[in-house]
């Protein structure tokens, strides 16, 4: 477990566990309109090639974030935080565990889509030197949106 320095004192970034995974869907479903099952988070534990990560406030996940390893690339799928502890500093931290993670694993190349109207999100990704690839036309449904497909050469990351 890393303690991010601007993060919330109560806060820690740790290996997401079984257990967690009812408080994520419900965070899942309040951040998503097509969120992912129970199954489908619990499939990623027992996937050698993900990174699964939860932030805990007092005993509770407040966040996650999920990452896939393919070789010497990674796409990150899922990053949230619980919306009365965002702005807290959680989804940065949680980016950069999950970086700092790739990073040991040997990725040298992390992928991402994120909603053309995500802008907090799309600003955060830039301020760890994410880089913008292309559109992807209608890639989200409910509703209809574009995707900004992005990526981050880790030896460029900037890790704060």
């Amino acid at each position: 477990m890393r303690k991010e320095a601007s993060m919330r004192e109560d806060v820690v970034i740790r290996p997401m566990q079984a257990e967690d995974v009812s408080a994520i869907c419900a965070i899942e479903q309040a951040s998503f309109s097509d969120p992912w099952s129970a199954e489908g988070f619990l499939n990623s534990l027992a996937n050698e090639r993900a990174i699964c990560l939860s932030a805990i406030c007092e005993g509770e996940p407040v966040g996650y974030a999920l990452l896939y390893t393919v070789l010497d690339e990674a796409d990150l799928v899922n990053i949230a935080v619980a919306e009365q502890m965002r702005q807290c500093g959680i989804g940065r931290a949680l980016l950069k565990e999950v970086i700092l993670q790739a990073k040991e694993k040997g990725v040298l190349k992390i992928f991402l889509e994120v909603r053309k109207s995500n802008y907090r999100a799309r600003l955060l990704y830039g301020s760890f030197g994410f880089l913008t690839l292309s559109v992807r036309k209608g890639f989200y449904e409910k509703p209809k949106e574009d995707a900004i497909c992005m990526m981050l050469p880790l030896e460029r990351a900037i890790i704060k």
